[in-house]
């Protein structure tokens, strides 16, 4: 699983794009030690905007992850935060590095492969392969097993070999390969997937039908296929396991209207009604909710693309353009819509009336608009949202569109104190009046700053 995909999986979207863009100079490494067989990492992180300093703890063992946890409070109301993306973004390869290996555990998995009650010598690797197979909405999976020549374990075999193995009882595949519990061994990985399996044979529901599994079962054995190689019954061996989209989506122009195209859909083998597994190319694809309820409202349509007229561009950018950003083209023939990769953001800051306002603009290629303000080019909503909901978090208030910020203790606090912050971010402009209270000199030197005439936001 590539970083990215870690991070996304264990903070979330919003707190993973969040905390890659903390600097590395916010993150101090305070230790590291060996806790319960199991390596704790102790850090120091500075938050961006409040510089509040939290501790944050990663607790792994190799590449498994095990616990985490960070003192700040959206940590304690959603159990992530931005905070442990950036450690996890800045020093992944020290984390995941340190792995504790028991010396015991370890030597007695060299010792059993040598045990051998009549003869001494070394116990044979027994080979595994597998092969699931798809029809409607049901997932059946076949077993093959053996030294050189794999026998397929089905019906009786399948029931009669687990029960021998769990008995360490010798089995016959045929006359050239009999199964001897003290002469053969499945290596660590293919005997995590075999007692899997084993115990699931235990289960009722095996006795009539062993091979079948329902989608829970399915979803737990791929968790332990993701380093080898497997079959799916008419589709071939499938070499890896991936998550999101096998490919991009395109924003095309045709016949006056625009239409959303998923690249080479017609070679996607969608593999239950879920809808949440794909095989494109020999591998296999696991979409998270938006992109499998995307396909799934696409058959209920009975298409394969998405057309729209030019002036509902809003309604797209809107709603699917900010669940789609990210993995998106937009076809080059197009000339009046620009695919908005970075935003300019502007902040004007003006004091009337005893109030600080704020008015935020985003400049899209020389377009610039404010946060409310309607317009007929694909935004990116995603990232205004973000910068609204920061400006929000130094305690301005919504009054009719507008950003307030009342109280007099809070003002300077903020004009000394945050304005800096967000100067490094975006484009600040402050009025003259502000520039009177001359209490943020630090902010004039930096290039992102800028004061102009009173009355700006009037």
């Amino acid at each position: 699983m590539r970083l990215d995909q870690l991070i996304n999986q264990v903070v979330g979207y919003n707190n993973y794009y969040e905390g890659v863009t903390y600097p590395y100079r916010n993150i101090k490494y305070i230790s590291s030690e060996i806790s319960e067989e199991k390596y704790l990492h102790i850090f120091e992180v500075k938050d961006k905007f409040t510089n509040k300093i939290y501790k944050t703890e990663i607790k792994n063992n190799g590449g498994a992850l095990h616990s985490i946890r960070c003192n700040c409070d959206r940590f304690r109301r959603s159990q992530s935060c931005p905070h442990i993306a950036t450690v996890l973004y800045f020093y992944s390869d020290e984390i995941f590095s340190k792995e504790y290996v028991d010396p015991l555990t370890a030597s007695l998995s060299v010792l059993d492969l040598f045990v051998n009650n009549d003869k001494r010598e070394i116990k044979e690797k027994l080979n595994l392969d597998f092969e699931f197979e798809f029809h409607n909405n049901s997932i059946s999976l076949k077993l093959f097993i053996g030294v050189k020549k794999l026998y397929t374990l089905n019906d009786n075999k399948f029931y009669n070999f687990m029960r021998a193995y769990k008995r360490k009882q010798t089995f016959e595949f045929g006359k050239n390969f009999t199964y001897e519990p003290n002469k053969h061994y499945f290596d660590k990985e293919d005997k995590e997937i075999f007692d899997f399996i084993l115990n699931g044979a235990t289960q009722e529901n095996y006795y009539m039908s062993p091979l079948d599994m329902n989608v829970r079962d399915f979803e737990s054995i791929l968790s332990l296929l993701k380093n080898r190689t497997f079959k799916i019954a008419g589709l071939g061996e499938i070499n890896g396991i991936e998550e999101g989209m096998p490919t991009k989506y395109k924003l095309e122009e045709t016949n006056d209207n625009f239409k959303v195209t998923i690249e080479d859909f017609t070679n996607y083998h969608v593999l239950l009604e879920s809808k949440k597994y794909v095989v494109y190319k020999h591998n296999l694809y696991i979409l998270n909710e938006f992109e499998s309820n995307y396909l799934k409202v696409l058959e209920q349509q009975r298409i394969s693309s998405l057309e729209f007229k030019k002036e509902t561009i809003n309604k797209f950018g809107e709603g699917l353009f900010r669940k789609m950003k990210g993995n998106i083209e937009i076809d080059e023939a197009i000339v009046d819509i620009d695919l908005p990769k970075e935003v300019n953001t502007k902040l004007y800051f003006d004091i009337l009336y005893s109030n600080l306002k704020c008015q935020v603009k985003f400049d899209y290629s020389g377009k610039e608009v404010s946060y409310y303000e309607k317009s007929n080019f694909l935004r990116d909503k995603e990232t205004e949202d973000e910068v609204y909901r920061e400006i929000l978090g130094f305690g301005f208030l919504e009054e009719n569109k507008e950003l307030v910020l009342d109280d007099e203790e809070e003002i300077y606090s903020f004009l000394d104190e945050n304005l800096s912050l967000l100067s490094e971010k975006y484009e600040v402009f402050t009025s003259k009046k502000i520039d009177s209270i001359n209490i943020f000199k630090k902010m004039k030197t930096n290039n992102n700053f800028s004061i102009v005439e009173d009355g700006l936001l009037s």
